[in-house]
C-alpha cells in the first residue's frame, strides 16, 4: 500500500510553515538517508518565495511517500514523525497515495496536539 506522512501546513500563515520546513525537511532528509528504500523523501518547499507553487494542495508537500506491506511497518516512520512533530510543535498527517492519479487522501492526524499515533489504529484506518 502507498503511504504518505506530510507536514500539516494547514494551520500556519506562509512565514511560519516557510519558517518551520526547511529545519524539518532536514530532519526528514537524514532520516530517509538511513532508512530502507521503501521510504522516499516529498519536497515541494519553493526555493524562492513567489515561484511556481504548482502542487493540489494549499501548501507544499514535506514529508515521505512509503510503501506499506504489514502493519509493523509503520511503527518506525509514525514514531520519527512523532518526534519531529514534538520538538518542532506541529501536526503532520497519514493518508493513502494512488501512484497512477497522484490523488491524496488524508486519513489520520497526529503530533503536538492530537497525540501520539497507535500503529495499530492506522493499519487499521488504511486497510492494511
Amino acid at each position: 500500500m502507498d503511504l504518505f506522512i506530510y507536514l500539516d501546513g494547514s494551520t500556519l500563515d506562509p512565514a511560519d510553515f516557510d519558517k518551520l520546513s526547511h529545519p524539518i525537511c532536514e530532519s526528514i532528509s537524514e532520516w530517509v538517508k538511513q532508512n530502507p528504500s521503501n521510504v522516499i523523501l516529498v519536497n515541494q518547499l519553493r526555493d524562492e518565495p513567489d515561484g511556481d507553487a504548482s502542487h493540489s494542495r494549499e501548501f507544499p508537500a514535506l514529508g515521505i511517500h512509503m510503501v506499506v506491506k504489514r502493519k509493523t511497518e509503520l511503527k518506525v516512520p509514525l514514531n520519527f514523525f512523532y518526534t519531529l512533530a514534538k520538538q518542532h510543535k506541529q501536526e503532520f498527517v497519514l493518508g493513502i497515495l494512488d501512484k497512477e492519479t497522484g490523488a491524496t487522501e488524508e486519513i489520520y492526524y497526529f503530533g503536538f496536539e492530537e497525540g501520539k499515533p497507535d500503529a495499530f489504529e492506522v493499519s487499521n484506518y488504511v486497510g492494511l
